[in-house]
């Protein structure tokens, strides 16, 4: 763990400002002190550590929470929470990344959490999604990365 826990944001500042990799500087300060910026952050030709699809993926398969879990019995899963959840039916192993869902601790609990859950020889990890503002950005951004490596 460290005190931000998402690498540094990536900005080319050459003819059109375009973040490369959202980071520990949210785009919305960027954007306040700049303006608008273009948004490049998944590139087949990365110009910048982060652009590849499979940058930030455990090598347990991960999903992102859409609407409603499908349990099984012969599954194990484990949840990645942003919050602390109601109850814990029906996980294997649960890793809370902010009990009151604060971003900052969300950012520097992330990868904890992910090497904590890929260790547990779960099947799958599920994932609540967390707001996409400020540091939320970032993080949606490697969660979504991680799910679609597999």
């Amino acid at each position: 763990k460290c005190p931000i826990g998402i690498e540094s944001t990536v900005i080319e500042l050459v003819n059109e400002p375009t973040i490369f990799r959202f980071g520990a500087v949210p785009i919305e300060e960027i954007e306040k002190a700049i303006g608008k910026v273009k948004i490049s952050t998944l590139s087949k030709t990365p110009r910048s550590p982060g652009q590849l699809s499979s940058h930030y993926s455990p090598q347990t398969k991960l999903k992102i929470i859409k609407k409603k879990i499908e349990s099984s019995k012969e599954l194990k899963i484990g949840l990645l929470a942003f919050k602390k959840p109601k109850n814990n039916i029906g996980f294997e192993k649960i890793e809370v990344l902010s009990d009151e869902g604060d971003l900052i601790k969300v950012t520097s609990n992330l990868f904890s959490c992910l090497h904590k859950l890929d260790s547990a020889n779960l099947d799958i990890i599920y994932v609540e999604p967390v707001p996409e503002i400020r540091l939320g950005r970032a993080i949606m951004d490697r969660l979504r990365k991680a799910e679609h490596k597999k």
